[in-house]
C-alpha cells in the first residue's frame, strides 16, 4: 500500500511534466516535497547532519585498511581486487563506497599519493628522477613525467631547478 502510494505520486510527477499544463513546475516542486516529506515521515531518508556525518564515518572505517595499504605500499602494484579484498567488500562496493568517502576513485587516489611522495623526494633529494619514479611505483619514468606535469603543470626536472 505505502509502495503503491509513492508509485501514485511518482507518476503525477510524471504526468505533469508530460502533459506540461501551465503552472507545471510549480507542481512538480510541490509534488517532489511531498514525496520527500512522506520519505522522512517513514524514516527512509533523514534531513539530520549527524546521521549522515555517522554513515560517512561508518564508511570511512571500511575503506580505512585500502588508505594504509595504499600509504604504506604505494611503491608497490596495488590492485582494486587487493584493496576490495583488505577491506572484506566486493570490488564493486569498495569502488561505490571510496568514491563516496573520498570523492576520487582508489586509483585517483594511489597516483595522487604517489606523485605527491615524489613531488617531496625530488624537492629534497638527489635521486634521479628514474629513481624517484621506481621507488614511487610509476611503470616508467616517461609516465611518471607525463603525469606529474599533468598534475601539477611543470616538468619533474624543471620543479627540482
Amino acid at each position: 500500500a505505502q509502495d503503491a502510494e509513492l508509485f501514485e505520486m511518482l507518476s503525477g510527477i510524471v504526468r505533469e511534466y508530460v502533459d506540461k499544463k501551465e503552472g507545471y513546475a510549480a507542481m512538480i516542486r510541490a509534488r517532489m516535497t511531498e514525496v520527500f516529506v512522506t520519505l522522512l515521515r517513514r524514516g527512509l531518508v533523514s534531513r539530520d547532519p549527524s546521521e549522515r556525518k555517522e554513515g560517512h564515518l561508518r564508511q570511512y572505517h571500511l575503506i580505512e585498511p585500502a588508505l594504509r595499504e595504499i600509504r604504506d605500499r604505494y611503491h608497490a602494484p596495488i590492485g582494486i581486487d587487493h584493496l576490495a579484498a583488505l577491506c572484506n567488500v566486493s570490488k564493486h562496493h569498495f569502488c561505490h563506497v571510496f568514491r563516496d568517502v573520498m570523492k576520487s576513485s582508489a586509483m585517483e587516489y594511489l597516483q595522487r599519493h604517489r606523485l605527491q611522495i615524489a613531488d617531496i623526494l625530488l624537492c629534497n633529494t638527489e635521486k634521479s628522477i628514474g629513481v624517484i619514479a621506481e621507488e614511487c611505483g610509476f611503470e616508467s619514468a616517461a609516465y611518471f613525467c607525463r603525469l606529474y606535469k599533468k598534475r601539477y603543470g611543470i616538468a619533474p626536472g624543471k620543479r627540482r631547478r
